[in-house]
């Protein structure tokens, strides 16, 4: 329970809110060679139950009510043959590419070198309505390439953002050139086709087809690190992937600040395999906040092509992954398609996958128009606030303003909704009645008097403990630990860990006497502890300020001058 005091002539207050409830996580995490794991086994299980016991011993790339499929290495087989388990190998993902290699089609399946050249002549025809972006090096110094394709590339307009990402997984080559073929049809299509053309003027719609180009480069599910990318993820972390911390690789630390300079609508990440909508979330079986609207998006785009529509948890349990982190830290909803009905089936299928799948992005793009957009001014001065935060009250799970443009957007389903904004200095306001019709937006303009509190803005690390075998629900929401004193609170759990972003336009400022506050929620359980440090990076180095126990205030004078963010860590491990 956090209230974090920042003091700049006069005191203000910065208060998140946490509890922390005696939850014991037991896990045990076994990390094997990853890139060793090339054979696809399924395991009989009696009920779809006993998944959950492998999700973080081993790699699940598929489970159904009678069977989980993993992805392993020759001494997992040995050791599950020794547990008894009734398994059968169903092949190896390096006999898929030797086939793929062998097919004459195989020009439709691309290399990295291949991708960039399309990207490259793409930007270079279509300039009026794209620009290439390089976001970020994988751990061999690859580019990892971003595709904006608008009507005005370069310029944060006010118009809801769409991300494509292919290729977390380097083995799994399907989802590269998905991507691919969007941005291609994107450019081709505009001008000549009128829906294409209305999309690409309305949006700004941001395509990263191979995010992992070194495992795409050795047909490996991990990235040269030999970590899993899609378990690297800072919200509901757990170590699954391989890492010794979250966002500790190249890769994964890019995506991060990408989305950091971006406010996401909606977001699709593409997998192999197994042809499913897997919509949030996939740490918990507690359904998201906005669940019926993301339960009606999935339905979407699995009623163009069949795909089977699960909940993640339900079909089997993942923690730091894409998904979560997006809806978690940065209020987006992203998906995980799963192509196909294996890894990397023959090039010849590309073009059904592709067809299958085209209606059902461009249906998705087109919805996410759908909800309320606008920005949020200083009443006196008419200046548009880049870090104000946006929460309908009837979801209750914010969004964040542009931090270029300081424009917002939520989609929503049709009705009346009220609005609540705030940002640091200012005193939050709350619009009621805001009526949002189908497929159209509704805009808003919000004034915010000066005056108010500094409060922790957003976060960049949420770790809450979530036991695989008995699963603890919070009854408290990690948004409830940021902005205006409200008598909500966020939990971290026994042993669990947040890093609070403060903002990079109001970090806590050394004063005189202390400068922060955490308040401890009412749990029935006063005076627990924790252990509180400072950086001005979320990747640390860490500074240790001192253990606290219930409401208690800080000095970051050992620190320095100003500190934006702050970490918070259960005291027991």
């Amino acid at each position: 329970m956090v209230n974090i005091t920042k003091k700049e002539g006069r005191v203000r207050k910065i208060e998140s809110i946490f509890l922390i409830p005696l939850i014991l996580l037991l896990l045990h995490i076994a990390l094997f060679g990853w890139e060793s794991k090339d054979y696809i086994v399924r395991v009989k299980v009696s009920n779809h139950s006993e998944v959950y016991k492998f999700t973080i011993r081993y790699t699940v790339i598929d489970a159904r009510e009678n069977y989980v499929d993993l992805l392993t290495t020759k001494e997992e087989i040995s050791r599950l043959k020794k547990q008894g388990y009734d398994l059968r190998i169903l092949g190896r993902v390096s006999e898929q590419f030797e086939k793929i290699n062998k097919l004459p089609g195989r020009g439709q399946y691309h290399t990295y070198d291949e991708m960039v050249n399309i990207l490259d002549s793409l930007a270079n025809t279509y300039t009026d309505i794209t620009k290439l972006d390089t976001i970020g090096y994988s751990v061999q110094g690859k580019m990892i390439l971003a595709l904006e394709v608008t009507d005005n590339p370069g310029v944060h307009e006010a118009e809801p953002e769409f991300r494509i990402v292919g290729c977390h997984h380097g083995n799994e080559w399907p989802s590269t050139e998905i991507p691919l073929d969007l941005a291609q049809y994107l450019c081709q299509n505009y001008g000549l086709n009128d829906s294409v053309t209305n999309l690409v003027n309305n949006r700004e719609i941001w395509i990263m087809p191979m995010f992992n180009p070194d495992g795409h480069e050795t047909q490996t599910r991990v990235n040269a690190n030999g970590i899993d990318l899609n378990r690297n993820y800072g919200y509901m972390w757990i170590g699954e992937g391989g890492d010794t911390v979250q966002y500790g690789q190249p890769e994964t630390q890019a995506m991060y600040e990408f989305n950091q300079q971006h406010n996401f609508v909606l977001g699709l990440s593409y997998h192999t395999y197994g042809e499913v909508v897997n919509y949030i979330w996939n740490w918990t079986p507690t359904r998201a906040m906005g669940d019926s609207l993301i339960v009606d998006l999935s339905n979407e785009y699995a009623s163009y092509n069949g795909y089977w529509v699960t909940e993640g948890y339900d079909w089997y349990r993942t923690n730091g992954d894409l998904n979560d982190y997006s809806y978690g830290i940065d209020g987006t909803i992203d998906w995980t398609i799963e192509l196909a009905t294996s890894f990397n089936p023959p090039a010849s299928a590309l073009d059904t996958i592709w067809n299958e799948n085209r209606p059902a992005i461009l249906s998705l793009i087109r919805k996410c128009i759908q909800g309320i957009s606008g920005v949020v001014r200083d009443a006196s001065t008419g200046d548009t606030l880049t870090q104000a935060v946006v929460n309908i009250q009837e979801i209750d799970w914010p969004v964040f303003c542009d931090q270029v443009s300081g424009h917002f957007h939520r989609i929503l389903r049709p009705g009346t909704y009220r609005l609540k904004a705030w940002a640091n200095g200012y005193f939050p306001k709350t619009i009621n009645n805001i009526t949002v019709n189908p497929d159209t937006v509704t805009n808003v303009v919000i004034d915010l008097q000066p005056g108010g509190g500094n409060y922790a803005y957003k976060y960049a690390v949420a770790n809450v403990p979530d036991n695989t075998s008995n699963p603890t629900h919070n009854i408290t929401l990690t948004p409830w630990a940021l902005g205006p004193v409200d008598g909500k609170y966020a939990s971290i759990g026994k042993g669990g860990e947040v890093i609070l972003d403060m903002g990079s336009l109001t970090p806590i400022i050394d004063d005189s006497g202390d400068d922060f506050i955490v308040y401890e929620g009412d749990d029935g359980n006063p005076n627990e502890g924790y252990e509180t440090f400072v950086s001005n990076s979320y990747k640390g180095p860490w500074t240790f300020l001192a253990n606290g126990s219930g409401t208690q205030s800080f000095d970051i004078s050992s620190f320095g001058s100003s500190a934006r963010y702050v970490r918070i860590v259960d005291e027991n491990p």
